[in-house]
């Protein structure tokens, strides 16, 4: 087939759309669907009221680790100076 001058060149689909026919159905929760919703709703508030522990916990032991006498002296960070030995 000969290219023509006046089209242009591509790949070109056509559709047939067709009617379709949508069925809508409501139905009742059954009473299982209810205890595994609140289930997993308990299970979400304990897992995120266990991260929240966590992080809470372990920032407290970092405060308590950093404020410790010893580390101060062991990294010279701390601001007074340490005797001097003779």
């Amino acid at each position: 087939m000969p290219f023509a001058a006046n089209r242009l060149p591509g790949a070109f689909f056509t559709y047939d759309i067709s009617p379709l026919e949508i069925s809508y159905k409501e139905e009742k929760p059954s009473f299982l669907s209810f205890l595994v919703g609140i289930c997993a709703a308990v299970g979400g508030v304990v897992t995120i009221a266990g991260l929240i522990d966590r992080t809470l916990y372990k920032t407290q032991n970092l405060v308590k680790l950093y404020s410790l006498p010893h580390f101060c002296f062991k990294l010279s960070l701390c601001t007074r100076s340490k005797p001097k030995s003779i």
